[in-house]
C-alpha cells in the first residue's frame, strides 16, 4: 500500500461556497488538495484498480466492453484496508469545505472507485437519492478525478439550471423519465478537481470512446442527523449485490451485470 501525504493545508472553504452548492445544486472547487496528495490519490487508484478480488473485502465490479472484454467498472468498501486515504482526505480541504457545504457535522456514508476503462460504458441520468431510503436528508458525493476528464472519455453532466431544486423528479429503475427537459453541461476536470454535488442533482456520464480511461473516487457523505449508516450500507450492498468473487457458481453473472447496468447503490 502506498504512503499518503497527510500535512494538513489551509482552509479556503467559505459562506459563498455554501451558498454555490444550495443554487446550483453542485460546486467544483480545483483548491482542495496539495500535489502530493494528488499524487496519493492517483497511486492509490492504481492499486485499486491492480489489487486482485478477495472475497469478504474490497468489493471489485465488472462490466462487458462492446467487444466483449471484461472491464473492471467500479471498486467499492476500500477505505478500512487502505487507510492512508481517508487520513489524507481528512488532511486536505475536504472537511472544511463538507462542513460549509452540510453546515453541521457529517458522516461518511461510501465509498467507491469508478474505473470508467477505454470503452467502458456510461451511466443513465439519474438521482443518487432516490436509492438511499434509508437517509432522510440531502446527502453530499464528492467526486473527485483521477484523470483529466472530458466529453470524449465520458466526464460528468449535470443538470445546468438545476430545475429540479430539491425535489426528487419521476424515475424507474433508478433512471430518470424526463430526459429532455434538463438542460445538460458538461464538466472537465483535472486531475485533483473536486466537483461536491446534491443528492438531489441530476446527472449522467456517456460511455468512454477514447483510448484513456476516466477514474474518479466518488465519496458520500450524509448529515450527522441521519446517523453513521456506512456499515449498514455495505452490509446490505454485499448481501444485494455481491462481488463476483463472492457470488455462487450457479448465478447468471450476465444477470448480475443487467443489475449492476441498473444499480446506483
Amino acid at each position: 500500500m502506498n504512503s499518503c501525504d497527510v500535512s494538513i493545508i489551509p482552509s479556503v472553504a467559505s459562506n459563498s461556497s455554501a451558498a454555490i452548492f444550495h443554487e446550483r445544486g453542485f460546486i467544483h472547487s480545483t483548491q482542495l488538495f496539495s500535489p502530493s496528495q494528488t499524487a496519493c490519490l492517483v497511486a492509490t487508484a492504481n492499486e485499486l484498480v491492480d489489487v486482485v478480488e478477495s472475497a469478504g473485502k474490497w468489493m471489485k465490479y465488472f462490466e462487458r466492453a462492446h467487444d466483449g472484454r471484461r472491464l473492471l467498472n467500479r471498486v467499492e468498501y476500500f477505505f478500512d484496508f487502505w487507510p492512508d486515504l481517508p487520513t489524507a482526505l481528512e488532511r486536505s480541504q475536504l472537511p472544511s469545505l463538507l462542513l460549509a457545504l452540510f453546515g453541521g457535522p457529517y458522516h461518511l456514508f461510501k465509498e467507491k472507485l469508478n474505473v470508467k476503462l477505454a470503452g467502458a460504458g456510461g451511466y443513465a441520468p439519474h438521482q443518487d437519492g432516490p436509492a438511499w431510503t434509508m437517509l432522510k436528508r440531502e446527502s453530499i458525493t464528492v467526486m473527485i478525478a483521477v484523470d483529466d476528464a472530458d466529453e470524449h472519455n465520458g466526464a460528468l453532466q449535470v443538470d445546468a439550471n438545476f430545475s429540479c431544486g430539491r425535489n426528487f423528479l419521476a424515475h424507474r429503475q433508478g433512471q430518470l423519465l424526463d430526459q429532455d427537459s434538463i438542460a445538460w453541461a458538461t464538466i472537465p476536470l483535472r486531475a485533483g478537481d473536486v466537483i461536491a454535488f446534491s443528492s438531489f442533482l441530476p446527472h449522467r456520464s456517456f460511455g468512454n470512446g477514447s483510448s484513456r480511461s476516466r477514474r474518479a473516487y466518488f465519496i458520500t457523505y450524509n448529515a450527522a442527523a441521519d446517523g453513521n449508516c456506512r456499515d449498514a450500507y455495505f452490509d446490505f450492498k454485499r448481501r444485494a449485490f455481491p462481488p463476483e468473487i463472492e457470488r455462487l457458481g450457479a448465478e447468471d453473472i450476465g444477470q448480475w451485470r443487467t443489475r449492476l447496468s441498473r444499480d446506483l447503490l
